[in-house]
């Protein structure tokens, strides 16, 4: 009994800790997501590229400006 009731309070210690980096943290895991999606992106298209043997298009990235809304 005692195994079970250890790992309840350390599954619950668990959560505790990520809600509260979640609701404390909220802009620097914002910033964190944005940056792994970007990331995902880049990844997939160095996989693509990869897998092409002929001609492809390429795209040009553009940074935003000030007046762009990054999410």
């Amino acid at each position: 009994m005692l195994c079970c009731q250890e790992t309840e309070v350390g599954e619950l210690l668990v959560t505790v800790l990520i809600a509260d980096l979640v609701l404390h943290s909220f802009d620097v895991w914002n910033t964190a997501v944005q940056c792994l999606s970007v990331l995902d992106v880049l990844m997939s298209l160095v996989e693509y590229a990869r897998s092409e043997g002929g001609e492809m298009c390429i795209p040009q990235f553009v940074l935003p400006s000030e007046e762009m809304k990054v999410w």
